[in-house]
């Protein structure tokens, strides 16, 4: 029996499906990637609490319920606004970018969060468009990219500022726990309370001592205050009119302008005068100047 060889030799192949979306998915990463839009130094951070957070995906699916319940849950009242579009299918690689232009438009949002709930490398060729990766490279607020799928990247991924595993994990990343977040500020604020009642009870000890010290410094200054008056005191004691009087002397003084009479020259005959005693006045007319 004979048995006949053959040789087929391939001049090019052309891969087809799923090997040709890998392909070309791993072609356009190293493109990008060597253009710089994965660098890190282009990543934007997330705001603490954001004032409003716009969610990019499609209105009819359960993502947009998960984010919803995630974000009521764990900060409630937070201004959310839904951008719907198509994310699968030709429209929805320019729905997608038109989204994205219109938050840079408007510029009202903080932070926004591409959502898809996973599928196949075909399922998410929109998310894997070098259009949709320039246009969120080109947005000047953070985004986060949550497409869903755990164990494969999309372009979107690389370029966004953040990538979650689930559209649920993008809500927990977005927003802090607003209980989480109460009992924080509780509790530094019973520190502050804390450290304020300490410091006051310090400067209370203190206040007291330094009242303490200024009783002591009063009292040792106005004891000498009092010991140099008590020299001059005594001198005016000794020459109060009064002493005076008790010792038999008298004060004379001319009746009409109770003038001092010093001298009898002064006073003539016929002139009253008052004489003041130790108890009680005389009113005396002058007989004679002698």
């Amino acid at each position: 029996m004979e048995c006949s060889l053959y040789q087929i030799i391939f001049e090019h192949l052309d891969p087809q499906g799923i090997g040709a979306l890998q392909v070309a998915f791993e072609q356009m990463k190293k493109r990008l990637s060597i253009e710089g839009l994965f660098d890190q130094k282009h990543k934007k951070p997330l705001p603490f609490l954001p004032r409003k957070i716009s969610i990019i995906t499609s209105p009819s699916g359960a993502v947009v319920h998960d984010i919803l319940k995630v974000l009521k849950r764990r900060f409630p009242g937070l201004i959310v606004r839904i951008l719907p579009v198509n994310v699968q299918g030709e429209a929805a690689i320019d729905e997608i970018c038109t989204a994205l232009h219109t938050l840079q438009t408007y510029r009202d949002t903080d932070v926004a969060i591409l959502a898809r709930g996973g599928g196949s490398l075909e399922d998410l060729q929109a998310f894997n468009s070098e259009k949709v990766a320039r246009a969120i490279f080109a947005l000047e607020l953070p985004l986060i990219s949550a497409i869903g799928h755990q164990t494969d990247y999309t372009i979107s991924d690389f370029v966004a500022d953040v990538c979650a595993p689930t559209p649920s994990v993008a809500a927990e990343i977005v927003v802090p726990s607003k209980s989480e977040q109460k009992a924080i500020c509780e509790r530094i604020f019973a520190q502050l309370d804390a450290a304020m009642q300490h410091h006051l009870e310090q400067r209370l000890v203190m206040l007291k001592d330094l009242k303490k010290r200024l009783r002591a410094s009063i009292k040792i200054y106005l004891t000498g205050k009092y010991a140099a008056l008590r020299v001059p005191t005594a001198g005016l004691k000794a020459q109060n009119p009064q002493l005076v009087l008790q010792r038999g002397y008298s004060i004379t003084r001319t009746l009409l302008d109770e003038t001092l009479v010093r001298d009898s020259k002064n006073i003539n005959p016929g002139e009253y005068l008052k004489i003041k005693l130790q108890k009680g006045s005389l009113i005396c007319n002058v007989i004679k100047r002698i």
